[in-house]
């Protein structure tokens, strides 16, 4: 059974994806928790496991009846789509609300890594002040798990699920920058995340 603190990602992924046979991709999501449960170090790295293995079941359903390609892409679609347009207008509006929006991207930032992602993750932090907050992921469960599984190739599209409130960022009204220079989807040696603040808010 799917923990209730995972649904949030699985109902609307499972709904995009519209698989044949939903029950059949649980069931091989529960084979690789089982699997992987070793790894999981914590509570937060039992969430992300099973988040990444309901992942890999829906895109081995895919992989029946779709070439890679087409796999790959239509995960995508499952994956981004359903999360991205509330995740923006959500960190927009509390960045709208600020007198210092560099302190929301930094306090929902340093949230997730504790409670999201937990201690099967390891961060960095080179900048944290009034000018703004760097955070450097040295080592990706989701890698991990990815390359474990045999879908090093999913791993480009997790990376992408930031897009969404990175892109709720506006320079000119927010008065912050936030940049992604390089991923481990992308090819780097690690994920930063630096978030620096360039002025005032417009709404100031």
């Amino acid at each position: 059974m799917i923990p209730s603190e995972v649904t949030w990602f699985s109902s609307p992924f499972l709904a995009a994806l519209a698989p044949p046979d939903p029950d059949a991709v649980v069931a091989t999501a529960t084979e690789i928790v089982e699997r992987q449960r070793h790894t999981a170090v914590d509570e937060p790295g039992l969430g992300i496991l099973w988040f990444t293995a309901l992942s890999i079941a829906g895109f081995r359903q895919l992989r029946e009846t779709h070439d890679q390609e087409q796999s790959v892409e239509a995960f995508r679609h499952a994956f981004l789509d359903p999360f991205y347009a509330w995740v923006r207008d959500q960190t927009a509006a509390a960045l709208d609300a600020s007198a210092n929006p560099v302190d929301v991207l930094r306090e929902e930032s340093k949230r997730r890594e504790a409670h999201f992602f937990g201690r099967a993750f390891t961060f960095d932090r080179p900048q944290d002040d009034e000018h703004g907050y760097i955070s450097v992921v040295r080592g990706c469960y989701y890698q991990r798990l990815l390359v474990a599984e045999g879908v090093p190739e999913l791993l480009r599209t997790f990376c992408d699920f930031d897009t969404a409130w990175m892109d709720a960022a506006d320079e000119r009204r927010h008065g912050v920058r936030v940049e992604r220079p390089t991923t481990f989807g992308y090819g780097g040696p690690s994920c930063w995340f630096v978030m620096t603040k360039l002025s005032e808010p417009a709404h100031a």
